[in-house]
């Protein structure tokens, strides 16, 4: 039965050619308009997973810019900081250095107040036994020889308590001083950790401009291929319903 029927549809083909013409058109305006069909649902998807990663890129741009901005407060504080540390490590540089030089000189006054000491004591003892017969015979009164006796006792006692608060003076000094050397230590340090911190915030602010300016060429890439596809998908749809 089915290849009489179509002998049948060819005999009336062949007795109408325009038809047959007509009947030719419309299977390439169907193949056609399939085809077309394909190329809208195929610009569909495309333009429907660049959407997606358009907003993927747009959220990592927001997250991106944010962290450059806060990488960049905290290197901007961070070298506020390091500054403040620099003007205190000059400032206790120069406490150091006048430390330092006020220890030098009372080392050298200590020197020389010991030295002044030792050759009083020497001269005293030196003189032995025949210097206080000396003095016994040179003193008119007895009164005058004690004042004598006072008088060298008093410069000796004078001279080691000279001394004595000469060496306490360097002492306090040289405490004084290893208090600020050992400031002075803390603070480079400590602006060192900050340098080095700084260093490492503008390390990290320049990695993420850089990831950052990525992602704006691949958002402003992604952008031209939807506007490109929204054409194209106007095109289709136009010609679509042409046929």
């Amino acid at each position: 039965m089915r290849w009489w029927v179509a002998v049948l549809v060819c005999v009336a083909a062949l007795s109408n050619p325009a038809a047959a013409s007509l009947h030719a058109q419309q299977g390439s305006t169907d193949a056609r308009l399939r085809q077309q069909q394909q190329e809208l649902e195929k610009l569909r998807t495309e333009r429907r997973t660049l959407e997606q990663r358009m907003g993927d890129l747009q959220k990592s741009a927001q997250s991106l810019t944010e962290e450059v901005r806060n990488l960049d407060r905290q290197a901007d504080a961070t070298s506020r900081l390091v500054r403040t540390l620099d003007r205190q490590l000059g400032s206790i540089t120069g406490d150091v250095e006048s430390v330092t030089q006020r220890l030098v000189q009372t080392e050298d006054e200590l020197l020389v107040r010991r030295a002044m000491l030792h050759r009083r004591v020497r001269e005293v003892y030196k003189r032995g036994p025949m210097y206080d017969l000396e003095v016994l015979l040179s003193s008119r009164t007895f009164g005058e020889l004690v004042a004598r006796y006072r008088y060298l006792k008093d410069v000796v006692v004078r001279d080691r308590q000279l001394v004595a608060r000469v060496e306490t003076l360097r002492e306090d000094i040289s405490g004084k001083r290893t208090e600020l050397v050992t400031l002075q230590d803390e603070i480079q340090r400590n602006r060192r950790e900050k340098a080095q911190e700084e260093s490492r915030l503008r390390t990290l602010e320049q990695q993420r401009q850089r990831r950052l300016a990525t992602v704006q060429r691949s958002a402003q890439q992604t952008r031209q291929r939807l506007q490109q596809l929204e054409r194209d998908e106007r095109r289709v749809t136009s010609l679509i319903a042409t046929l």
